[in-house]
């Protein structure tokens, strides 16, 4: 149980990583023009990349197997997995990204393959 909250903490704080890099990329001028605009495509599609890998790291028994914890369900009183409520943010997610971020389409293919 203290590999799993330590694992979830890990996974907290690289979400907010991410964010600030997200949040600072979005703001600073002057890294948008260094990189131009494939180059800013490309560092979004890395994000969104990492957000998408992360999802399952919010679900306490993903992090559980990830851990190394042979049967997650001597550790969790709920033995029921339901995976529908992750499946449909990783879909929210990626539907999100192709309709939502002015980009390529081409670009967003490894948040596909991610998602996958």
């Amino acid at each position: 149980a203290a590999r799993v909250s330590l694992a979830r903490l890990v996974y907290l704080v690289c979400l907010a990583v991410v964010v600030l890099i997200g949040m600072t990329a979005s703001k600073s001028c002057r890294l948008r023009t260094s990189l131009g605009p494939q180059g800013f495509e490309v560092m979004i599609a890395f994000l969104a990349c990492v957000v998408a890998a992360s999802v399952p790291l919010a679900n306490l028994w993903y992090i559980a197997k990830f851990c190394g914890v042979a049967d997650p369900k001597t550790i969790f009183v709920r033995s029921v997995v339901v995976d529908e409520a992750m499946l449909l943010l990783l879909d929210i997610w990626l539907t999100g990204c192709h309709l939502l971020l002015p980009m390529r389409w081409i670009v967003l293919v490894p948040v596909e393959l991610t998602v996958v």
